[in-house]
């Protein structure tokens, strides 16, 4: 009993999992939308496989997974089991770059599950992990911050079942990006509380890793909320931070591997000039869609073939939940220290609605 209770918080960590991945245990289903694939592309198409009109696809908008996400993964792991750098993609017309490719991820920790199992098990586990492992870190982080292990476990359940968390979780890619900001921002708590050095090479590993997980523009935020919650905190400008520097600048040369093709990468790409991305306009959230922070679904939801908002339902989910919301403006208005809070939420918002701020912030750090 005394175990059981000292270890109960991670008890209920994997059994949350086990119950959100419950299909995968149970039924053998993998968290891959590969209706689409049988469901909308030839030459699967031509067959209807027992349904009367064909296989019924659940949500198209993910697409993306069986279409590039997944293939290019493929190929990386091809490529290093055939002995070879992951350099170049040749299944794509003429060919185009492999490792360069950010979200290609030819680095990220989830390629481990690739040495144990075969392809479409290994992915599904790498999407398993990324939640255990958010579930976890967060957890972590908060208990560290000296939060009730309740406030810890609702913590790091909102952090890794938002909105946002589960609309990408099957790309294997943005949940992996998103679970090392916890970890950054434990490491970076316990090394300017104890000064103990011996967290600054895990910083360099944790930054480097987060790069590798293939999503930039998170890896971006994780900065500014460290670097916030430093300057809030007054951390910054004092004798530890030069060798905090040193060591993040030091992960920053083990990611350089992936950083420098890829920063060239985006500065050749057609993204810029492309049509289709133009006419899709999803970039800044437009003012009635802050509506869905309490209401996911008031614009409708392409699973259910409704949706009439802007853009795509993806790019713009952001919610958390009613609960969570109301208890986190709850804090703001009890908290003394609320400071720091206030400046990411109204930082959050300058560069999610279109403003002149958020539009000079988004050239000013890459975005």
């Amino acid at each position: 009993m005394k175990i059981i209770k000292q270890y109960r918080p991670y008890f209920l960590i994997v059994l949350l999992c086990l119950l959100f991945f419950w299909p995968f245990f149970s039924k053998g289903l993998l968290p891959i939308p590969s209706d689409i694939t049988v469901g909308a592309y030839f030459p699967w198409l031509d067959q209807n496989w027992g349904f009367p009109t064909g296989v019924p696809i659940k949500n198209p908008l993910p697409s993306d997974i069986p279409s590039i996400i997944l293939p290019w993964r493929l190929s990386v792991i091809e490529a290093f089991k055939s002995g070879q750098w992951p350099l170049w993609n040749p299944h794509y017309l003429l060919g185009m770059p492999l490792l360069a490719n950010f979200q290609s991820a030819a680095f990220s920790l989830s390629n481990i599950f690739f040495l144990f199992f075969r392809e479409a098990l290994a992915w599904s586990w790498g999407i398993i992990a990324q939640t255990l492992v958010s579930l976890l870190l967060m957890y972590w982080y908060l208990k560290e911050k000296k939060h009730s292990l309740s406030a810890s476990l609702f913590g790091a359940i909102i952090f890794s079942f938002s909105g946002f968390s589960i609309v990408w979780h099957q790309y294997n890619v943005h949940g992996w990006t998103q679970a090392f900001l916890p970890l950054i921002l434990l490491l970076t708590h316990r090394y300017y509380q104890t000064g103990q050095k011996k967290y600054l090479p895990l910083l360099s590993l944790a930054t480097a890793f987060q790069i590798f997980a293939g999503y930039l523009p998170i890896v971006i935020f994780t900065w500014i909320i460290v670097s916030a919650t430093l300057l809030f905190q007054k951390r910054i400008l004092n004798k530890k931070t030069i060798p905090y520097l040193s060591f993040l600048f030091l992960g920053l040369l083990v990611s350089a591997i992936q950083t420098l093709p890829g920063l060239e990468l985006l500065r050749d790409s057609v993204r810029k000039i492309d049509p289709t991305v133009e006419a899709s306009n999803a970039s800044y959230l437009p003012l009635r869609h802050l509506l869905t922070l309490v209401f996911p679904n008031f614009f409708g939801n392409p699973a259910t073939k409704n949706y009439w908002g802007h853009a795509f339902y993806d790019n713009y989910a952001f919610w958390v939940g009613i609960i969570p919301t109301l208890l986190a403006l709850l804090a703001l208005l009890k908290s003394k220290k609320k400071k720091l809070s206030i400046f990411l939420l109204a930082l959050g918002l300058a560069l999610s609605i279109k403003n002149p701020i958020g539009q000079f912030l988004e050239k000013l750090l890459f975005l």
